[in-house]
């Protein structure tokens, strides 16, 4: 019979064994989002949308109540920059809008997707499943000083077994 310490030193091996499969799984949807994240962040240098709402607000933004886009109002009363110049400002502003709520939605939900929900999902598959039943019983054999530890103990059992029925033989 094995001491629970002796059990526990066997079980480290799987420990570790899980231990890194879980790791490097962690690493690995780590390393997809970053691509992915990196790869929709250069999408945005292409400065493109079909976002319907981009011509309405730069339509919007260059009309207030007197007829001046408000936030470059000061540029237009204090400059002699082209009035094309100030469209492009607007233009570009109302994208910038648009490029940041574009952002701050798809960077969280391509997280969310990758580490909570593959996580999850494909947990089985990456960290249990890739444990063959050899591993498993390959990090749970006794080392050379369990071995050992077991047979000491198996002979000291014999002896007192064999003890014990020499007293019952007695009476």
């Amino acid at each position: 019979m094995l001491h629970v310490n002796e059990v526990l030193k066997q079980l480290h091996k799987l420990i570790k064994l899980l231990t890194n499969n879980v790791n490097n799984y962690i690493t690995r949807i780590n390393d997809r989002c970053k691509d992915i994240i990196s790869d929709i962040l250069d999408s945005e240098k292409l400065i493109f949308t079909q976002n319907e709402y981009y011509a309405h607000n730069v339509n919007d933004a260059k009309i207030d109540e007197n007829g001046d886009y408000q936030k470059f109002n000061a540029i237009r009363n204090k400059s002699s920059m082209h009035s094309s110049a100030i469209d492009m400002c607007i233009s570009l502003d109302c994208y910038h809008n648009i490029v940041i709520d574009r952002i701050s939605d798809i960077i969280p939900m391509t997280i969310l997707k990758h580490f909570k929900i593959d996580y999850i999902q494909k947990w089985n598959e990456n960290i249990i499943d890739v444990l063959s039943s050899e591993q498993v019983l390959e990090n749970l054999k006794p080392d050379s000083e369990t071995t050992k530890k077991m047979k000491e103990t198996e002979k000291k059992i014999a002896i007192y077994e064999s003890c014990l029925k020499s007293l019952n033989d007695l009476e």
